[in-house]
């Protein structure tokens, strides 16, 4: 039987579970709901070098958080979970690394904002 890949692995986390958002799959093939737990079980495996990836489910980053009323106010993007941020960001066309917070985020979604309304 060929080994699974960590795509894979998060591909059957995200659909046994309708809830999860995101998935952390150490190079070991463990899938971890919190990053939280994938680094327990790194720092506890006594495997050396384990590394953990994070994989975010495929719906949020095609469908970011959006109104569904088209003459709403749009959504403050300080009242957006971090998760909700990187979809922003990731239609914005924002390249940004796992570990940016949601101020960093925010701050690179407003800039490109800005950036497209001023030309």
């Amino acid at each position: 039987m060929a080994k699974k890949t960590s795509q894979q692995i998060a591909n059957e986390a995200f659909q046994n579970s309708k809830d999860l958002d995101k998935v952390f799959v150490t190079s070991d093939g463990y899938p971890f709901a919190t990053e939280n737990a994938a680094n327990l079980h790194k720092n506890t495996s006594g495997k050396k070098a384990l590394k953990i990836y994070p994989f975010t489910r495929p719906e949020m980053v095609s469908k970011p958080a959006t109104n569904k009323v088209t003459d709403a106010k749009p959504v403050k993007l300080d009242k957006l979970k971090l998760d909700e941020l990187r979809a922003v960001a990731t239609k914005e066309g924002i390249r940004f690394e796992d570990k940016a917070t949601k101020a960093q985020l925010i701050a690179d979604i407003e800039k490109v904002r800005t950036e497209k309304t001023s030309k």
